[in-house]
């Protein structure tokens, strides 16, 4: 599974237990690191990380459909795939 602002399937066991993915590591903050460290969004900070997720879980659910948790990079909001 490869979408633009999604961490790349890299294994999986899907067929028998034990079920598991491992996806690339994004370095970056979680979303409550990033607040606690430089607090609360602006307004219009808020509105584009919000729109540039919505594009995220758009583009992961239309290759898979597993869950997706956030995470910060230098390059932007991703997602990591996976369980919560």
């Amino acid at each position: 599974m490869q979408a633009l602002r999604a961490a790349a399937l890299v294994g999986a066991e899907v067929d028998e237990p034990p079920y598991w993915l491992a996806t690339e590591y994004i370095p970056g903050p979680t979303l409550a690191q990033a607040v606690a460290a430089h607090g609360a969004f602006s307004p219009r900070a808020g509105l584009r990380l919000l729109a540039t997720l919505a594009e995220a879980v758009a583009d992961v659910h239309a290759v898979n459909g597993k869950r997706a948790a956030n995470a910060g990079t230098r390059t932007g909001p991703s997602l990591r795939i996976g369980p919560a």
